[in-house]
């Protein structure tokens, strides 16, 4: 009667095998309205500023959210833009979710979290002010990382490059790290130097991802296949060049795969969802 009043809800009788007490933590989760780990956790990561994996990373996870739950992480502590992206203004953060870290549960995220309308995406902003990120740190996030995965089906984070702790955490825990790039040769060498550090870091290959943003067919500064020699990786999808319908949409605040959902871009940004989601989609796509 004294562990009922305590709020205890099962006893796991000793010994047990694994299987069983993974179970026992199963049905703990979903009496606190948490059922099982995300399907996904995509990691989203620029090679160079304006490459556009922000933009990658608000449609793959628009798209999600039309069939899935879904959530999008602001991981980009300083200069972040998810938020404007889809013309929403978070009453809370990131950093004031870090506040109460180690209270991080659903009823806390079902309160900090801002859910875009149309998409039904939640959505969890980046720091309000610069010196507020100084809050975050690396056992939140993974605590925070956690809840949110037995919350969605997906999480997608919009992050940076990064090997700083607080980032390898989540290159580690990612089911798909989206190495986003251009064919231009900065965007190449740091795609180089990253997927380097990644390889000599222990993270399976099989996670990692190239992806080409603003892909012309004829015009690059480099080659496709010359990408492909120095990485060691094949290009997993390559997504067309279509400043006009992109930037519109960035200004005027909803996913292009919303607001020009006929688009070129709009179809290949699709495709990429499906090529993370779906295991028969083919591995490779030009343009």
């Amino acid at each position: 009667m004294e562990a009922m009043h305590l709020g205890v809800r099962e006893f796991i009788p000793l010994p047990i095998s694994e299987t069983k007490f993974a179970e026992s933590l199963e049905r703990v989760a979903s009496t606190h309205g948490m059922g099982k780990r995300a399907k996904k956790l995509i990691h989203v990561i620029p090679t160079i500023g304006g490459c556009g994996s922000t933009t990658l990373a608000c449609n793959i996870a628009t798209s999600l959210a039309q069939r899935h739950k879904s959530v999008l992480l602001d991981f980009d502590l300083i200069r972040g833009g998810v938020a404007s992206y889809f013309d929403v203004r978070p009453r809370y953060t990131l950093s004031d979710v870090m506040e109460s870290a180690d209270k991080v549960d659903k009823q806390l995220l079902d309160n900090a979290l801002v859910v875009h309308q149309k998409s039904q995406l939640a959505i969890l902003g980046r720091p309000d002010q610069p010196e507020d990120s100084q809050r975050v740190d690396q056992p939140g996030v993974l605590r925070l990382l956690n809840v949110l995965g037995r919350m969605f089906d997906y999480v997608v984070v919009d992050s940076m490059m990064s090997i700083d702790p607080l980032y390898m955490s989540t290159l580690h825990a990612a089911d798909e790290n989206l190495i986003v790039m251009q064919l231009n040769v900065p965007s190449a060498k740091n795609a180089e130097r990253f997927v380097g550090a990644m390889r000599r870091m222990g993270i399976d290959q099989d996670k990692i991802r190239i992806v080409v943003n603003r892909f012309v067919k004829k015009g690059s500064d480099i080659e496709p296949t010359e990408v492909e020699k120095a990485l060691g990786l094949k290009i997993s999808w390559m997504v067309p060049n279509d400043f006009k319908n992109a930037i519109a949409a960035i200004n005027y605040g909803e996913p292009v795969v919303l607001r020009a959902p006929r688009s070129e871009i709009s179809s290949s940004l699709i495709g990429l969802t499906d090529l993370i989601t779906i295991k028969n989609v083919p591995k490779s796509h030009a343009a």
